[in-house]
């Protein structure tokens, strides 16, 4: 059994080595684990907390892709609580950062600063969720677009939902589509899978011909 004193904490075994070290020398008792989603993991008594850590170096690389939209959509689905940790590691704050954060806050996700340093924001991300209830639910998260520049691929497939007349909400559509299914799988579908999605007979036909015609 865990000493309470020394709270148990998962964390993916690719992360950096000194963050072991500094999360063991706070008081953790730190499981080294391969994860396909967040960075580290603790329970709670509602569930599970799960963190993405990101450091500012890669903040804006990671939103540009659109990696970071799939981490964290990913990290949304499967744990009660997602953090978004952004570790101050000499990196100057990417343009519009501010407006980064909010977007992701907009979704549902609680933004963190690693300050003053990574394992003192975690142990004390992880002292409050265990003090906290649960969190509250957001009827109405689903309304609000990731607020910043999409991905490549969502700019994409935005400008293949521009082809149907009258869509509304073109930019949730792509974002969802670019995080779900990909560039590529979008190109492939066809009527039946653009019906499935909640498309139309016409427009999913339509949107079967225009993937046609870009594939060639």
């Amino acid at each position: 059994m865990t000493d309470k004193a020394n709270p148990a904490i998962l964390v993916d075994d690719r992360q950096p080595h000194w963050q072991f070290s500094a999360l063991e020398k706070i008081g953790f008792a730190v499981n080294k684990r391969r994860m396909e989603t967040a960075d580290l993991v603790w329970a709670v008594p509602y569930g599970t907390v799960g963190v993405e850590d990101k450091p500012m170096k890669a903040l804006l690389t990671d939103v540009r892709s659109g990696r970071l939209n799939d981490q964290l959509e990913r990290l949304r689905n499967k744990h009660v609580l997602p953090i978004l940790l952004i570790r101050q590691d000499g990196g100057d704050e990417p343009p519009g950062y501010h407006t980064i954060r909010l977007g992701r806050q907009l979704r549902g996700i609680v933004v963190v600063d690693a300050l003053p340093d990574f394992a003192t924001a975690v142990k004390r991300c992880y002292d409050y969720t265990q003090a906290s209830g649960r969190p509250l639910h957001r009827p109405y998260e689903r309304h609000y677009p990731w607020v910043d520049e999409m991905s490549a691929p969502a700019e994409v497939i935005h400008t293949i939902l521009q082809q149907v007349p009258r869509l509304t909400d073109r930019t949730r559509m792509a974002m969802s589509l670019a995080v779900s299914h990909g560039l590529m799988k979008v190109l492939a579908m066809e009527e039946e899978d653009w019906r499935e999605q909640g498309f139309s007979k016409l427009q999913a036909q339509r949107l079967t011909e225009v993937c046609e015609r870009l594939r060639g």
